[in-house]
């Protein structure tokens, strides 16, 4: 699993959701993913819905096709973590073809791969 080698930002869409979004001036990445937690949990509503396209839980539940969430549950996901990195995605299109998505991946234990979010493999 490759970190995602760049910044991100975070971004609210016109449906009222949060998302990650690549931005070379973002001020998060790979090395403080703690502190944009913390940054989020100053400005976000608990209630904010957070995008399944955003995260990659691996936290040895049943898989499911992944939904979004609510920030707060987000984040007690993140507290009960043994690790939450940012890592790329190769995502694919339903036109074809691939795109490149960060993610924060929220692992517990040794997981048991998790969905994340669609059809995606995992940029190396």
């Amino acid at each position: 699993m490759a970190n995602f080698q760049g910044n991100v930002s975070w971004v609210q869409n016109t449906d009222g959701t949060y998302q990650m979004v690549v931005r070379t001036a973002g001020n998060w990445n790979a090395d403080n993913v703690s502190d944009m937690l913390d940054t989020l949990a100053k400005k976000l509503k608990p209630e904010a819905k957070i995008k399944s396209y955003a995260f990659w839980l691996d936290v040895g539940l049943p898989d499911s096709a992944p939904k979004d969430m609510q920030f707060k549950e987000l984040l007690a996901y993140a507290k009960l973590a043994d690790k939450v990195e940012l890592v790329a995605c190769r995502m694919k299109r339903k036109e074809g073809g691939t795109f490149m998505a960060p993610k924060l991946k929220i692992t517990k234990g040794g997981g048991k791969g998790g969905k994340s979010g669609g059809k995606a493999t995992v940029f190396i």
